[in-house]
């Protein structure tokens, strides 16, 4: 049963991405727990997901309990999560993906706000991450001068701050506020964000 139940739920997860190049999914819990509509957890593995246009390149997470309706003559959709579920773990960005989001129509605003605040432009062109801070660069307002800062991401309140090296300025991120963010790690090219979130299915 629970064999199906996995197979199931990563059918549910598929059909939330854009793109998802691998998953796997360990569930917690029993026959008797599925029979009253209920699982104990799971444990989640994604790697190269784009989800909502938002480019991740690995993803570590586990749920709390999960409220489910299981139809196993719905050949459509098998499974439906019927209550919100909390989730923790960990989300590895790699600089190619965090610039394809940030590039992004859907998600440009950001960029734009970020280097409006920090470097006075809206013009942004990326974020090159580096062994213990990161680079925004962007274009000068009258597009004659490339413009560069040098900051350190920090998090607090459940968001993140970017904080320039110097002092001089810094940043926050806008955040849905659904997703907290617990710790940050900064490695060469990666971004390591530690969150927890809950989950409207």
């Amino acid at each position: 049963m629970l064999k199906i139940l996995s197979i199931a739920l990563k059918l549910w997860i598929k059909s939330k991405c854009q793109t998802l190049e691998q998953l796997q999914i360990k569930l917690t819990g029993s026959t008797i727990d599925l029979l009253k509509g209920r699982l104990k957890g799971a444990d989640l593995y994604a790697y190269k997901v784009v989800l909502m246009n938002m480019h991740i390149n690995q993803a570590k997470l586990e749920s709390g309990p999960l409220t489910i309706d299981i139809n196993l003559r719905n050949q459509e959709q098998k499974i439906n999560l019927t209550q919100p579920f909390k989730v923790k773990g960990q989300l590895l960005l790699d600089e190619q993906g965090i610039n394809q989001t940030l590039l992004s129509q859907q998600w440009r605003w950001i960029g734009s706000s970020l280097s409006s605040k920090l470097l006075d432009t809206k013009n942004f062109e990326c974020i090159k991450v580096c062994k213990d801070k990161i680079e925004i660069h962007a274009l000068s307002e009258n597009l004659k001068t490339q413009l560069k800062g040098t900051y350190f991401i920090l998090h607090s309140k459940g968001t993140l701050i970017f904080q320039a090296v110097d002092g001089s300025s810094q940043a926050i991120l806008p955040m849905d506020t659904s997703i907290k963010i617990k710790d940050t790690k900064t490695t060469d090219k990666n971004i390591i964000l530690y969150i927890e979130a809950e989950v409207t299915p």
